[in-house]
């Protein structure tokens, strides 16, 4: 996303850019931030990036489970 500048407004077409990549980005950063908050996701205390990535795929594991099992609670309508 473009960011305005001290003394520099954005452009109209900055401005509508920038509704468009947010309209995409915030289902994504919602996953991201029900991670960090709920699973504790938001420090990794490993210390190779192997390792990293694979809490981060069991988080991801852990959201989509959570998820899965509220949507099979959820009433037909």
């Amino acid at each position: 996303m473009k960011k305005a500048t001290r003394g520099h407004k954005l452009g109209i077409r900055d401005i509508l850019r920038n509704k468009r990549i947010s309209k995409k980005r915030s289902h994504i950063e919602r996953c991201f931030a029900v991670m960090k908050r709920a699973h504790k996701a938001g420090h990794v205390l490993v210390t190779t990036v192997a390792r990293a990535g694979m809490k981060f795929m069991m988080s991801a594991f852990v959201y989509n489970l959570v998820q899965l099992r509220h949507l099979a609670n959820k009433p037909l309508t």
